[in-house]
């Protein structure tokens, strides 16, 4: 099995309420969200950190509700949320949420899960002027070659010089840079912990 990774990157919120809005949204499925604690297992742990353009919350691997947070997180605080996911280590996508709904949404592969007609993989493939006008001081140029249908064969090369991935899974974390976001890994001094646990799971 690849990389199964999923984030939640919310526009202009601050942590004390992405705090009570996920808080919210375990408790009404009888979960948990709460600081770690030293005996809180990696598989529920969450992290949060702080960026210009907002808040970034990084779920753990076993945490499968990533839009389903993402559009609660979008309405209860009336903010554009970005829901990225890296799928089985083969490619980034990502859902936006605004008010509780979904407005935009990317997959490289558009004919990953099954074969789609040309407009149905239109709907997957935002132009970066859409994108853009969710997040204050974005640049649609910046954002254009990440929003990129993908070939059969290996694309090479990165969106950007200076990115740190190229046109692979980890690319969506220079993407999120570019938007004002930024990825924190477990260890960094800049994030915040969490033990995130949904009812029925281990």
């Amino acid at each position: 099995m690849g990389l199964f990774c999923s984030m939640s990157s919310i526009v202009g919120a601050n942590r004390a309420e992405v705090e009570a809005s996920i808080a919210e949204f375990a408790a009404a499925r009888r979960g948990v969200f709460e600081p770690e604690s030293p005996d809180s297992p990696e598989f529920e742990k969450a992290r949060l950190t702080e960026s210009a353009s907002g808040i970034t919350v990084i779920y753990a691997d076993n945490f499968m509700e990533w839009d389903e947070i993402a559009a609660h997180l979008s309405q209860s605080l009336k903010k554009a949320v970005f829901s990225c996911h890296i799928h089985d280590s083969d490619f980034w996508m990502f859902l936006l949420f605004v008010n509780g709904e979904e407005m935009l949404k990317f997959n490289p592969i558009p004919n990953y899960f099954e074969e789609l007609n040309s407009d149905e993989r239109a709907t997957w493939l935002p132009s970066a002027e859409q994108v853009a006008r969710y997040v204050p001081g974005v640049r649609a140029e910046r954002l254009a070659p990440y929003l990129v249908e993908w070939p059969d064969d290996e694309l090479e090369g990165k969106a950007h010089p200076e990115d740190s991935s190229g046109f692979r899974d980890w690319q969506v974390t220079d993407f999120q840079r570019e938007l004002g976001f930024r990825f924190c890994e477990p260890g960094d001094p800049d994030c915040y912990t969490y033990r995130l646990k949904m009812k029925n799971r281990r």
